[in-house]
């Protein structure tokens, strides 16, 4: 119940102040409510006590009373679509939402255009069967079902594709994705950037060493002598491009039989 006060503070952005600092508070009137509730901790409170007087088993205080959606799409996904697009994707969105949890139990939805990527913020009460049962939703299974769902229905009409299943992550051996704070991802981002630009650095500086020799080409020979230095510089970067090559050629050949896979896959699901 804290955390629901918290979550609307953040969605409605009923505040200046903000831990996220891609936040961009200039562009947060561009933000979308689709809707909300006046007071939304009195309401899920309304809530919940209508569910517990009509049951004999206590509520607990500490029972998960709203269940948030994140709804987005990779940046370049994002970028891709027109304004009406990304217009026409979040409605989808909202409406995949409102139909697994039908529109009684909807509490807030906000559409988030004051950051990096836009993104969709739905807030909803985790009623099934008169019951408070936010659980029934996070099983693994209703979680893959869902995503599989959502998928074929919403994303597909805008040429997204469905992430990664954690079965197939673990089929190959690898570990599955977890949730970072936005703090813990963000240092992870800084170091990868860090290491890119060191990368390209050396790779600048290969270059310009390479570009800084000059040939001394005989006069009766067609032969064109360098130091022993040059010479290093030029056999690494010669050695360097062949493991490039080969390394590229072999991804290549990854991702041609993962898009067949994914083909095979589609045409069964299509079947």
């Amino acid at each position: 119940m804290t955390a629901l006060k918290a979550s609307q503070i953040h969605n409605e952005r009923l505040t200046d102040r903000h831990s996220n600092p891609d936040i961009d508070t200039d562009r947060s009137d561009q933000n979308v409510v689709f809707f909300r509730t006046e007071n939304l901790t009195e309401d899920v409170k309304r809530r919940v006590a209508d569910i517990q007087s009509r049951q004999k088993r206590k509520i607990r205080c500490d029972a998960p009373v709203a269940i948030e959606y994140m709804i987005t799409a990779s940046p370049e996904a994002m970028a891709r679509l027109s304004a009406e697009e990304r217009e026409r994707y979040f409605a989808e969105c909202l409406s995949f939402v409102e139909a697994r949890h039908g529109t009684r139990n909807r509490l807030s939805a906000v559409l988030h255009l004051d950051e990096t990527t836009p993104h969709l913020h739905v807030l909803v009460f985790p009623e099934r069967e008169g019951k408070l049962d936010a659980k029934s939703f996070f099983k693994l299974p209703a979680l893959t079902a869902m995503q599989d769902e959502f998928a074929v229905k919403v994303g597909r009409q805008f040429g997204l594709e469905r992430g990664v299943r954690l079965t197939e992550l673990l089929e190959k051996g690898e570990k599955p994705h977890r949730h970072q704070s936005v703090a813990v991802y963000k240092a992870k981002k800084l170091k990868e950037t860090e290491r890119k630009l060191a990368e390209l650095e050396q790779t600048t500086a290969d270059l310009a060493a390479v570009e800084a020799i000059t040939p001394k080409k005989g006069v009766l020979s067609s032969r064109v002598s360098v130091t022993p230095e040059e010479f290093e510089t030029l056999s690494g970067q010669a050695k360097a491009y062949v493991v490039t090559k080969e390394t590229l050629a072999k991804r290549s050949k990854s991702l041609i039989a993962r898009e067949q896979a994914v083909s095979r896959k589609e045409a069964l699901l299509d079947s």
